[in-house]
């Protein structure tokens, strides 16, 4: 059932032009939230991750049709939208 939601999720963002954000539970490493991490990103064309450590937090590009895959360790506190691009 949740690969139909998701299948019908990919067909509304294509055909409206949005994007959607997800968010993933803090208990990541369970097989059964890993399962379902991996059906949502197997839909999607861009996959962007937010990483929080104990001291700082990176954006990881995990899946692009064109960039190169990487991350960015992002350690200040108040960083903008405009001062991140």
């Amino acid at each position: 059932m949740f690969g139909q939601v998701i299948t019908y999720l990919s067909s509304v963002v294509r055909k409206n032009q949005i994007i959607p954000v997800t968010t993933y539970p803090q208990h990541q490493n369970s097989e059964r939230n890993l399962y379902l991490k991996n059906i949502v990103c197997e839909k999607a064309n861009v996959v962007i991750a937010l990483h929080q450590t104990k001291y700082d937090r990176e954006f990881a590009l995990e899946k692009h049709p064109r960039f190169m895959l990487g991350s960015l360790e992002l350690p200040w506190e108040n960083l903008t939208l405009t001062q991140f691009m």
